[in-house]
């Protein structure tokens, strides 16, 4: 870990502490939680308890085991997510969240891998980031989620993406704004969890369905479409798949 818990309050670590896993699954949505903890228990047995106010499963996947935290909003909660998981030895994460569409040329249900996430929360300045942008951290996990995904079925857009605190202040200036850094979609919690990660030194790659538009300065929901529902499908899917390379990727 390149940066040690040195503030006056840090995540708790006892002898009670469970064995989280090296690599660890944030959810944003209670929907995609439930298939990704069915696929972990078709491997053994799911232990369940509670981290602050999500559920936490640990089970294997493979010969990986792993942590399964969900569900999860906004910036502040997921990196107080993030940041216990790491202090009890989690070393690689992957989170699954939704995002409405800031580019014509995203539709419901298409899956973004973002690579760079503008920052307009509030939680990255205290990573030492202080620049209006963030990548996500060097490793090859990315690369590994876009080979499951292309393996099961499942295609992706890379690009940059917008972090937001405020899904009601999402306002035509905004959007405007955005589209002209060439942002793909707005989303609540990636330029937040890339900055923690780059400061605690783990690897993070980060999958958003769309659920809905507002490229045309109109919110088009889209969360009864179907292709949004086998976006999701596809993502838990490429979840899945990933999890039992994640040794091989820390012993290499």
């Amino acid at each position: 870990m390149n940066n040690t818990f040195d503030a006056i309050v840090n995540p708790v670590v006892t002898k009670n502490t469970p064995d989280p896993g090296d690599a660890a699954i944030l959810v944003s949505s209670t929907s995609d939680l439930k298939p990704l903890a069915r696929g972990l228990e078709a491997d053994g047995d799911l232990d369940m308890r509670k981290l602050f106010m999500s559920h936490h499963y640990i089970g294997t996947c493979g010969s990986a085991r792993v942590s399964l935290v969900g569900p999860i909003m906004g910036a502040p909660y997921a990196v107080a997510l993030l940041d216990t998981l790491v202090a009890w030895g989690v070393k690689q994460v992957l989170f699954l969240g939704w995002c409405g569409s800031v580019s014509s040329q995203v539709a419901i249900g298409d899956i973004i891998v973002p690579d760079l996430a503008f920052i307009d929360e509030g939680t990255s300045r205290h990573y030492g980031t202080e620049n209006e942008s963030v990548q996500c951290p060097p490793g090859r996990l990315t690369d590994l989620v876009v080979a499951s995904l292309e393996r099961t079925g499942g295609t992706c857009r890379r690009g940059a993406v917008w972090t937001t605190d405020a899904i009601y202040r999402e306002t035509k200036q905004q959007v405007r704004r955005f589209q002209a850094k060439s942002a793909l979609a707005v989303e609540m919690e990636v330029s937040a969890l890339f900055s923690a990660a780059r400061f605690r030194g783990v690897e993070i790659s980060c999958l958003l369905v769309t659920s809905d538009r507002l490229h045309d300065m109109r919110w088009q929901p889209g969360f009864r479409d179907s292709r949004f529902t086998t976006g999701r499908q596809q993502a838990v899917n490429a979840i899945l798949n990933v999890l039992p390379q994640l040794q091989g990727l820390m012993d290499g």
